[in-house]
């Protein structure tokens, strides 16, 4: 389980390194939002596959890193990105339940506004 949290930890630091740097292009940027947000999609499909964790250490990393996508979901970019990272989980992959879609959304940022 612990190299798994530092995996997370890991993400959480590309995160508040990228909100900190200029990028030179509107293009880049989202490149590089999608490729950072896409390492917890790859971190949870590996956390559903192995056979190393218990059904709860499963779920509760699978929660921290939805939790940390919902955290670092923003602006219309953002939300585009995550969903085809749901939808890829969900719909393609069987992985993650409706439960876990709708704790990203409750999770999700973007609630302030609604």
């Amino acid at each position: 389980m612990e190299k798994y949290k530092k995996e997370l930890d890991r993400i959480r630091v590309i995160f508040e390194n990228f909100y900190t740097v200029k990028v030179t292009s509107s293009d880049k940027e989202y490149e590089t939002n999608k490729i950072n947000k896409q390492q917890i999609q790859q971190l949870i499909v590996r956390i559903k596959q192995t056979q190393d964790l218990s059904q709860t250490d499963q779920q509760d990393l699978v929660n921290e890193a939805l939790i940390l996508l919902a955290k670092n979901t923003g602006s219309a970019e953002d939300i585009e990105i995550a969903e085809q990272i749901l939808d890829h989980l969900f719909f393609e992959l069987k992985i993650i339940s409706q439960h876990e879609v709708d704790r990203f959304y409750q999770c999700n940022a973007t609630r302030r506004w609604e």
